[in-house]
């Protein structure tokens, strides 16, 4: 029990501390090449300890078993310190001390106590499970047989092309050039006479009609009484664009459990006042007697693990669960 909490602690929290015994802490690593190139890790989460105790009064082993348990601190605190005597015996008796699945503790010759992490241990939910994968690599002699198959094909010259090419080119344009400049009509003066009269005889007939059209004009302003029409605007119909509303609801299985209560009123009172510091999705789940009030719905442990430290700026208690 005390090995698996220990587990779900590092899980949710990252980090918890063990009454007279030390502080366990987890890093998470990506995927891993060995210097090799062979063996390939799959992500994992490395598992360290040391004996200070600085953080107990906010990620103390004791605190999450009894809220996720719901049970009586001061028995949830025996059972750990009973936990903990045990280690320490074994160790005193020259014996490995094993904390679950997750390592174990020795003694050195100076009697420091030492955690070591199992190598199969690795209790990241994505990538529970997962083997190391061993690859063949390349080998350079490969490589080098491949790079000079390449250079071969580069160094092929290209085709060389029959020289009377390069001659017979200029040849051809010097003799268009000619034929166009001695062939050419001289005909263009009387074309441009011709065009200058056709755009003089459109310019006055343009200027009649223009004439015309201005007589016309009086003509029927004189025998049309003036009238004056009134227009009348008619209303602009504002259209509203309907915006679709965005669902944010959240559905998943995590939550931040922020309190909890024995009443439901008071439940009730603790969701408004985390409302107005400004938490969205924040509701009631019973369990087990309890009224929780907890921000809800995290689609996964890393989604509640990253608004963790948001909520415990505001609430110190607050915790991570999964029902």
């Amino acid at each position: 029990m005390i090995a698996d909490a220990i587990k779900n602690a590092l899980l949710d929290w990252g980090v918890v501390v063990v009454p007279d015994l030390g502080t366990f802490w987890s890093e998470e690593s990506g995927a891993e090449v060995s210097p090799s190139g062979n063996i390939i890790k799959p992500p994992h989460v490395t598992i360290s300890f040391s004996k200070s105790e600085d953080d107990v009064e906010m990620y103390s082993l004791v605190v999450y078993i009894s809220k996720t348990e719901d049970l009586d601190e001061d028995e949830v605190a025996i059972q750990v310190s009973m936990f903990v005597a045990n280690l320490q015996q074994r160790l005193e008796d020259g014996e490995t001390a094993p904390i679950g699945d997750l390592g174990y503790f020795i003694q050195d010759d100076s009697e420091e106590i030492i955690f070591r992490q199992r190598n199969e241990s690795n209790i990241t939910p994505e990538s529970f499970g997962l083997p190391k994968i061993t690859a063949t690599p390349l080998m350079e002699d490969e490589i080098e047989e491949e790079e000079e198959e390449y250079s071969q094909f580069e160094e092929e010259a290209p085709a060389k092309r029959p020289i009377w090419l390069f001659i017979a080119i200029p040849v051809i344009i010097i003799l268009t050039a000619g034929g166009y400049y001695f062939l050419k009509p001289s005909d263009e003066q009387p074309k441009e006479e011709i065009t200058q009269e056709k755009v003089i005889e459109v310019e006055d007939n343009d200027v009649e009609e223009v004439e015309e059209e201005t007589t016309i004009t009086q003509e029927t302003k004189k025998e049309e009484p003036a009238t004056t029409v009134e227009k009348t605007k008619e209303p602009e119909v504002a259209v509203e664009e309907e915006t679709p509303e965005v669902d944010a609801s959240r559905n998943g299985n995590y939550h931040i459990v922020i309190s909890s209560f024995g009443d439901q009123e008071k439940a009730e009172l603790a969701v408004k006042q985390a409302e107005k510091k400004g938490f969205d999705h924040v509701g009631i789940i019973v369990s087990k007697g309890k009224f929780r009030v907890a921000l809800k719905g995290f689609n996964s442990h890393q989604d509640a693990k990253t608004e963790l430290p948001k909520a415990q700026s505001k609430f110190k208690g607050a915790w991570i669960w999964r029902n």
